[in-house]
């Protein structure tokens, strides 16, 4: 795969997921809908923020699983109690290394200065990714008190903006569980979701000034 199909791939996913939720949006503005998809506007954003976070390790050279990792992974494997190898996955040629959520605090932390994240710092954009992106992955529900703001309370505010409002509970909480949410446990799926095409333009231009034809193999064969 040549570089430019590469992108060509990853700018579609990008620009679906970005059009799902402005879809979710505007049935919510317009009250055609119940829910106004913000838990499921949230985890689509996130999955997006996953591959680009991946995307991004692979680029600064994050190291991948290889055909020898896996022998003296099966190694390891074979010396498991036989009732727990159910919960042993092997790792794919390919694999990064690194965590999920230690690529996405990788991101955060490269485009920091040109995306206005709202994030103090590196474990508090952990603690993020924590309670939203793998509450809403694995349980369907971010974390306990996590909310989502009415579009009237976000509207002209940038995603910076509004999460220091938040933290200085500025605004009222819409819809769910609005009368126990702690402060920084709110976030808004429009606003995340302005900010994903930032986002993913910061990794594009990353990948086009990459020389390393193994580096964009590696991608593709992740993406793919």
């Amino acid at each position: 795969m040549t570089k430019d199909e590469l992108i060509s791939e990853l700018e579609i996913r990008a620009t679906f997921t970005v059009n799902d939720c402005q879809t979710f949006y505007s049935a919510k503005i317009h009250n055609c809908c119940r829910g106004g998809g913000n838990f499921l506007s949230v985890l689509g954003g996130f999955s997006l923020l996953n591959l680009l976070s991946k995307v991004n390790s692979i680029l600064n050279g994050a190291a991948m699983w290889s055909d020898d990792d896996r022998r003296q992974a099966n190694i390891v494997k074979a010396g498991i109690a036989s009732e727990a190898k159910k919960y042993f996955r092997l790792p794919r040629v390919g694999d990064l290394k690194k965590n999920e959520d230690d690529c996405f605090v990788e991101l955060f932390e490269d485009t920091r200065l040109v995306i206005p994240w709202g994030f103090d710092d590196s474990h508090e954009a952990k603690s993020v990714w924590a309670s939203y992106r793998n509450k809403l992955a694995h349980v369907a529900s971010p974390a306990s008190g996590a909310a989502a703001l009415a579009p009237n309370d976000v509207a002209g505010l940038q995603f910076e903006e509004l999460v220091i409002a938040i933290k200085t509970s500025k605004y009222n909480i819409y819809d769910y569980h609005s009368a126990d949410s702690p402060d920084g446990k709110v976030i808004s799926a429009e606003k995340l979701n302005e900010s994903l095409h930032d986002i993913w333009e910061t990794v594009k231009d990353k990948i086009n000034t990459c020389s390393d034809s193994k580096i964009i193999s590696n991608i593709a064969a992740m993406v793919f």
